[in-house]
């Protein structure tokens, strides 16, 4: 089954979308980099492979090469220089509807955990963000499930951590039968199916 993460991530359309120049996917890529950039320096240290992680979240969604630069001077600017963390969250709440800042809260873990631990701050920066959106309580525990256990997975790859993810993922627990774990999969596939997401744009 593919989790809620990975259907965000490949499936909303926004990897076409993305590599347009209009002033709105400008927009959400302006701000989106300047919300990492207040994650990034939440634990007070700016790595490479942080970096190097904003990057490759960009490419995955089709992010033109050509570009890259440009991405990394205003990330650099940011670091350096940026709106307080609610002025940035309610400028992303006028311009953005729900689906959109599920893509941001995916990237912003993914630059969290670049160092394979996820700090308390960031931990709690990244809580702020969830509020500041108004991201559901449900999704937010389901991202942070979703990354802890790739923490774990750095310790461990046992058979029974892969399970419990799995089965987080499903929103089930303990031993749910076959028919159970199908009901859950296309629950989930209904509620974050591309079509529902169709204000990304074709």
């Amino acid at each position: 089954a593919y989790s809620l993460v990975k259907t965000i991530r490949y499936n909303t359309g926004i990897h076409t979308n993305i590599k347009s120049t209009t002033v709105s996917h400008q927009r959400f890529t302006e701000i989106l980099i300047r919300i990492i950039a207040h994650v990034i320096h939440s634990d007070g240290h700016v790595s490479d492979k942080e970096m190097a992680i904003v990057i490759q979240c960009f490419q995955r969604i089709g992010f033109p090469t050509s570009r890259i630069p440009w991405l990394m001077d205003l990330l650099q600017s940011a670091l350096k220089q940026n709106p307080p963390l609610d002025e940035l969250c309610a400028a992303f709440n006028e311009s953005f509807q729900y689906q959109s800042k599920l893509i941001l809260l995916d990237m912003v873990y993914q630059v969290a955990i670049a160092d394979d631990h996820l700090h308390e701050k960031e931990r709690k920066i990244i809580q702020r963000i969830c509020q500041l959106l108004g991201i559901r309580d449900h999704d937010s525990a389901t991202f942070e499930r979703q990354y802890a256990n790739h923490q774990t997975h750095h310790h461990t790859d046992s058979h029974s951590n892969r399970h419990a993810e799995c089965l987080a993922i499903l929103e089930l627990s303990g031993r749910p039968d076959i028919a159970t774990i199908k009901q859950a999969y296309k629950k989930l596939c209904k509620q974050y199916h591309p079509d529902k997401v169709q204000h990304l744009g074709q």
